[in-house]
């Protein structure tokens, strides 16, 4: 693990362990005591990136990734020069029968879609 370190070893030692109070080359070593040990026993939960609403059942049962999905197909597929955020919008709620205060209450993170995927096709290009 040389080198990983942004500091060089003392001669002998390692990072991470140091020479007991005798002489440095006697070979007695410690191993620092960290306390950051036992990383095995715990699992991670699923992170959701900032801004996002946590798990919600819509009335229409269409999930938030059904509609990231369709957003990104109707970008695709459409002249980007004639259509508006509204417009795809009415799209969605067509394809997927939501009612308007279904679309009222995702609007935000329908225009969210929307100016993700115009931003990673405009990277792509």
């Amino acid at each position: 693990m040389h080198g990983a370190y942004p500091f060089p070893s003392v001669a002998g030692n390692s990072p991470g362990m140091f020479a007991s109070s005798g002489d440095a080359n006697s070979g007695l070593q410690r191993e620092i005591d960290t306390g950051i040990g036992g990383f095995g026993d715990f699992t991670l939960a699923p992170v959701s990136p900032p801004g996002a609403q946590p798990l919600q059942q819509w009335p229409s049962g269409v999930s938030d990734e059904v509609l990231a999905a369709r957003v990104a197909e109707i970008i695709a597929t459409t002249d980007l020069m004639t259509i508006t955020k509204k417009q795809v919008r009415q799209q969605i709620m067509m394809r997927f029968g939501l009612s308007a205060d279904e679309e009222k209450a995702r609007r935000d993170f329908i225009n969210q879609r929307i100016t993700s995927e115009l931003e990673r096709r405009q990277a792509g290009a």
